[in-house]
């Protein structure tokens, strides 16, 4: 067996974290100071909502349903 359900959850949720911090790290300033402002604050006020990637987008889940997302293009946006 590859490991108990906590353990492939907490990998899982290793994984989202890394993959949204590391779309984060692609943005260019001021938009990567904004993103890692914005989940740092995500995280610390709701730790339940798991980060991982929503259409290539930083996003964060309950449930395995995006609750809000945020990107930068030409302008950063944050939906909910």
């Amino acid at each position: 067996m590859a490991g108990t359900k906590a353990d492939r959850g907490a990998a899982k949720k290793a994984e989202g974290e890394a993959a949204v911090l590391e779309k984060i790290a692609e943005m260019p300033m001021p938009y990567r100071e904004m993103g890692e402002r914005l989940h740092a604050l995500i995280r610390r006020v709701a730790p339940s909502l798991q980060p991982r990637l929503w259409y290539g987008m930083p996003a964060y889940a309950k449930d395995r349903k995006v609750i809000c997302f945020f990107r930068a293009d030409k302008y950063m946006t944050f939906g909910l």
